[in-house]
């Protein structure tokens, strides 16, 4: 299972940052990609994405753990859908640790490839890294405003 990991500073208290990540509304004001998300409950919810050709891409989630205000995994249902020639499984874990007068937040995407996908991990790293760091960045401002 390969973990990739990307951490960052947000001027905010770590339950005013909880607002903001635990509800999956939010994500396409904050993470990279996402066009919206749709059937949303306390435990599931789908992404939308456009892919690089221009397809409109659904990506379902439950949340498997939730630890407020410290943490949240949503693990993606991977099995019966395009993700499934790719992904072994997938998972995105978000961390909230205290720190000064504001919040340190870890963004992780833990995938396990399957496939050809296993024979060039490295490629599929760099776009969750920029991925991760643009979530970053949008989150700090989104929950700054």
């Amino acid at each position: 299972m390969a973990r990739i990991s990307r951490s960052g500073q947000i001027t905010r208290p770590p339950a005013e940052v909880w607002r903001v990540i635990a509800d999956p509304r939010t994500l396409p004001e904050w993470w990279p990609g996402i066009e919206r998300v749709e059937g949303v409950t306390r435990q599931r919810f789908t992404q939308l994405l456009r892919s690089s050709r221009g397809a409109v891409v659904r990506a379902d989630f439950d949340r498997s753990e939730s630890n407020e205000p410290r943490s949240l995994r949503w693990d993606q249902r991977v099995e019966g859908t395009p993700f499934a020639a790719v992904f072994e499984q997938r998972a995105i874990v978000i961390e909230l640790e205290p720190a000064g007068d504001g919040t340190r937040v870890t963004l992780t995407v833990e995938q396990q490839l399957r496939g050809a996908a296993r024979f060039s991990p490295q490629l599929n790293r760099g776009g969750v890294r920029r991925a991760l760091n643009g979530a970053l960045e949008r989150l700090a401002t989104l929950a700054e405003d």
